[in-house]
Parts: structure tokens; C-alpha cells; sequence
């Protein structure tokens, strides 16, 4: 194997670049895709704030799930990591209140045995 789950992620993320963008420095692309990159899963609008689920894909094989809670004029109100999971069963429905978030997990098997997590802001 040739290298981790992450690096052959971002290699083909750059081929794709190199298509669409035929002129892109290789210095930019070096630059801007790392281990970092978000990739939205998850959204939930209410009248008063903007609920996001973001996932990071680790090098074991695993998503990191980062919460962000935005209000109307897009400050952020809360960040915060979620636990990391092999699967993403729990994290299914999401509650918004103008005080907490309820993550509920999904209505499935593997997830029956699940608490909801609950974060306040």
C-alpha cells in the first residue's frame, strides 16, 4: 500500500484540480489541500442560527466530526468536535433551540443502543 487513506484522498482531489484548472501552481495546490479539509455533511436552519456538521476524514480510517453554530449574521457561536466514529450512525436527525443542539442518532440497528447528544450554547 502505497500510503494512507488521507494521501490518496488528496492525490485524487489534486488530479481533479490539475483538470479543472490546467494552470494552477503546483505551490498553491501544495498549499491549500492538507489534512485539514471540511467536508459539509450536515445543516440545519432555524429562524435565529445555522447548525453545522463538518466531517475530517483521519489517516486511521475514521471521520472526526466538527459542530459549528452560526447565528444570522454568520458569527460563530459554538465549535466543537464530536466524538470520532468508524461509522456515522450517531449522528443522524439535528434539533436546534435558540439555546441547545440534539444531535438524535439514526433509527437503524446499529444505532438502537444511542444517546442523543445534547450540547448548549
Amino acid at each position: 500500500m502505497q500510503g494512507t487513506q488521507t494521501e490518496k484522498f488528496l492525490e485524487y482531489a489534486g488530479r481533479a484540480l490539475k483538470i479543472w484548472l490546467p494552470d494552477l501552481d503546483e505551490r498553491i495546490l501544495q498549499d491549500t489541500v492538507d489534512e485539514t479539509l471540511l467536508i459539509p455533511w450536515k445543516e440545519k436552519r432555524s429562524a435565529t442560527h445555522v447548525a453545522v456538521i463538518d466531517l475530517r476524514y483521519l489517516n486511521q480510517g475514521c471521520f472526526s466530526p466538527l459542530l459549528r453554530v452560526f447565528d444570522k449574521e454568520q458569527n460563530v457561536l459554538l465549535e466543537e468536535d464530536l466524538p470520532v466514529c468508524r461509522e456515522l450512525n450517531a449522528y443522524g436527525t439535528i434539533q436546534l433551540s435558540r439555546h441547545k443542539i440534539t444531535i438524535k442518532p439514526r433509527n437503524n440497528a446499529w444505532a438502537r443502543n444511542k444517546n442523543p447528544i445534547t450540547i448548549a450554547f
